[in-house]
């Protein structure tokens, strides 16, 4: 009888044993069962989030293919222009490149002060400024303060000047002397699909307008405000003009455009998308090219980002 008791305790330890464990694995295959319902879905909030973003874009590709008054406003305020697509909020911000500083165009006074304007000394100014043109010049001819070949081999640099334009902003980056701080805060502020070596202020942000050599004040200020206020029925063209800085600043507008669109969905999950395109004038059997593409999306410059 003992022996009958003792093995029917080992039974019952045995049992529970074999209870526990498969309680562990019940609890472990819950937790694996989770994790993968979180996973999926989030994937299935970040791939809708994409999509929404890229109907931003498409949105404003649209605007900008009628230029009503309202979109006209947003170009030149470049503020985001919100709607809601079910449950989800999206915009779009319109930028037209001739409202940047094109790098491969604009004359090295230009560069060398939107430099200064963002806080660089004038040494430094003027070396980056320097070094930019004899990236995109057609010579190894160094500028006073600038950089060629021999000095990017002398730095031990991977990239050498291609003595061409930029082909983006981004290679800009492998300028010498461009550190990614200086490229972050230049990014925003030019281009390289502009019109022209000038500029056209009413789709500039402030923080360009500011670093134009010799611009008065007053009347940069005056400028700005007259902007600022400007009604979506009104001519743009009733805007004060700059005549301290005529030679800096054009009226050319378009025909490339960058357009920024953004997603946010109830669950916080935001995806942005960004597109270069060109509108052709003339038919050539599309509305629209895209020049580039990405995933940045604008962050405050200038005063804005006070």
């Amino acid at each position: 009888m003992n022996q009958l008791s003792k093995q029917s305790g080992i039974a019952l330890v045995m049992v529970l044993w074999f209870i526990a464990l498969l309680s562990l694995l019940a609890l472990g295959f819950s937790k694996t069962i989770r994790t993968d319902t979180m996973v999926a879905r989030n994937l299935v909030g970040s791939t809708q989030a994409k999509h929404l973003a890229a109907a931003a874009v498409e949105k404003g590709i649209e605007g900008l293919l009628n230029l009503e008054p309202a979109v006209l406003s947003a170009l030149i305020s470049g503020a985001p222009i919100e709607s809601s697509i079910g449950d989800a909020r999206v915009g779009y911000i319109l930028q037209d490149e001739n409202g940047k500083l094109d790098i491969n165009n604009a004359p090295v006074e230009l560069i060398e002060s939107l430099l200064l304007g963002l806080g660089h000394t004038q040494e430094t100014a003027r070396s980056l400024a320097h070094a930019i043109d004899d990236w995109r010049d057609e010579d190894d001819a160094r500028h006073q303060h600038g950089a060629e070949q021999r000095e990017y081999s002398a730095a031990e640099m991977s990239w050498m000047p291609s003595n061409a334009p930029f082909r983006s902003i981004q290679e800009l980056r492998h300028v010498m002397g461009i550190s990614a701080d200086i490229y972050r805060n230049l990014a925003p502020l030019i281009t390289v699909y502009g019109s022209s070596d000038k500029i056209n202020p009413l789709y500039s942000a402030p923080a360009l307008l500011k670093t134009i050599p010799d611009i008065d004040t007053a009347e940069l200020e005056n400028y700005i405000d007259a902007r600022e206020s400007l009604l979506a029925e009104e001519d743009p063209a009733a805007l004060p003009l700059l005549t301290s800085v005529e030679s800096f600043v054009s009226g050319q507008a378009g025909p490339v455009y960058t357009v920024f669109g953004r997603a946010e969905l109830p669950s916080g999950m935001v995806a942005t998308r960004r597109l270069v395109v060109w509108i052709p004038e003339q038919d050539l059997g599309r509305p629209y090219f895209v020049l580039d593409s990405g995933q940045e999306y604008p962050r405050p410059t200038g005063e804005d980002a006070e």
